[in-house]
């Protein structure tokens, strides 16, 4: 995939989300917040789609604490519909299709997704950045990720450029990705986030919450039981 911004844009724009008067600093984003209990360490309470992730975190546990033992990209997709109830949807061949493309070719899923989205060019830029950005920020502790990533948001927070359902896709993929990093309460270090599953995350957001966090919990469990679909 081609990169649609000029190297090191990223950090250009989270240094500028710093330097504002009326935002965070790194610091202060890290600490200066509502106070977290340590299973809480990945909330962000400025998002304000921060429930989001914070739902992925407790279906992807009772999984985890629930005696699962899928084989098959179908008995993945029952075990999350079970888990999310009426949230749910059935997964047509279509969608296992762009699932798998996820993983297996996450720039080049991203690149399609984006084509057949209403995103500005602006908004595409923004989230191929970050998609971009999640392969380092998954090698760093959490501390360090979790304040790119809040600063990442903050900037989202004050564009003009985005309209407010780009926002609402920008700020559901930023909570699912704190959530998924964070391995402080309910995961294994063994839980490994690619940026394959933040491709199927932006996939589902751009329909909705629910479909975001159902592509998520399918393509990281699947990932997780070693399951080729």
């Amino acid at each position: 995939m081609k990169n649609v911004l000029l190297p090191g844009l990223l950090s250009a724009v989270l240094l500028m989300a710093c330097s504002s008067d009326t935002e965070l600093t790194p610091t202060e984003a890290v600490y200066g917040q509502t106070m977290k209990s340590t299973a809480l360490q990945a909330e962000n309470k400025l998002n304000p789609y921060d429930s989001i992730g914070r739902n992925y975190r407790e279906f992807l546990s009772e999984y985890q604490n629930t005696d699962y033992n899928p084989t098959t990209f179908s008995g993945v997709s029952t075990a999350v519909a079970t888990i999310m109830g009426s949230k749910a949807v059935a997964i047509d061949n279509n969608e296992q299709a762009l699932l798998s493309t996820s993983i297996s070719s996450p720039s080049l899923s991203l690149t399609s997704v984006l084509a057949n989205s209403t995103f500005s060019q602006s908004a595409k830029d923004y989230i191929t950045t970050f998609a971009d950005d999640f392969a380092t920020l998954r090698q760093q502790p959490f501390a360090s990720a979790y304040t790119e990533i809040v600063n990442f948001e903050n900037t989202v927070t004050n564009s003009i450029a985005l309209t407010t359902n780009e926002k609402r896709v920008l700020f559901s993929v930023t909570s699912l990705a704190r959530y998924s990093l964070d391995h402080s309460c309910c995961e294994d270090t063994d839980w490994e986030t690619s940026v394959g599953n933040i491709v199927a995350a932006t996939a589902g957001a751009l329909t909705d919450s629910d479909r975001a966090i159902q592509y998520l919990l399918i393509s990281r469990i699947a990932q997780h039981e070693n399951i080729t679909f």
